[in-house]
């Protein structure tokens, strides 16, 4: 069982030594601490305890809900999590992780990509490119946080890998351009300046992990907010 909080940990702790001896204990192989304590470990089974109730202080929920925190938190499970709150109306990647958790996975998550919304709305069939795997599954875990997501976008003669959202142009790119890091650069240069508001998306910032990669960056662009008019 992990906690953000120490006090948190103690109680499950002394809860634990309460309810069993030392030897089952150790024979089950149950361990209690922090998120810290626990970062590089991981087990089959997690019990993540948040420690938060809706009328705490906003710096305590601040402190849960900071991405790296947060990240270590819901990732030490190999198979199964369980997050156990008090939350009535979570918020922030908090809400929009439990929210994910509530979805079951279905035949839009494994089957085959839907490439009709590949390129801009009104690009279809073959005119709309299919979508490398990393990329793929990127948009399927963003969309099922709720935003908007197209990839493939077209800008001129530049591509977007993924366009995200409604409140203006938002693109994630997900790898080094095609022809090479000059045209990476250039790419990254132009956008910007015609106002486009890109972040790095490369699967390697989070080990393979679409999941993470989705939390991390719908907290990135949401803390932003829409451009102003």
């Amino acid at each position: 069982m992990i906690s953000p909080f120490r006090a948190q940990a103690d109680a499950v702790e002394a809860a634990l030594l309460s309810a069993y001896d030392v030897d089952e204990i150790e024979r089950l192989g149950l361990r209690t601490g922090t998120v810290h304590a626990f970062q590089g470990s991981e087990a089959d089974v997690v019990i993540a305890t948040l420690g938060l109730v809706d009328d705490d202080p906003p710096a305590r929920h601040r402190f849960v809900a900071e991405p790296n925190l947060f990240n270590v938190l819901v990732t030490r499970a190999r198979k199964q999590l369980t997050v156990v709150t008090s939350l009535r109306a979570p918020e922030g990647i908090i809400g929009d992780y439990l929210r994910y958790a509530e979805q079951p996975l279905d035949a839009a998550y494994l089957g085959p990509p839907d490439t009709t919304h590949a390129g801009p709305p009104g690009t279809t069939g073959a005119g709309a490119a299919e979508p490398a795997p990393w990329i793929r599954a990127l948009a399927v875990e963003l969309a099922r946080i709720g935003l908007t997501v197209r990839p493939d976008y077209p800008v001129g003669r530049w591509r977007v890998d993924l366009c995200v959202g409604d409140d203006g142009p938002v693109g994630l790119l997900c790898g080094v351009h095609p022809d090479g890091v000059a045209a990476h650069v250039e790419r990254q240069r132009t956008l910007t300046r015609a106002g486009w508001r890109l972040y790095d998306a490369f699967a390697s910032h989070w080990a393979d992990d679409p999941i993470r990669a989705a939390l991390d960056l719908a907290t990135r662009i949401s803390s932003v907010g829409p451009r102003e008019p």
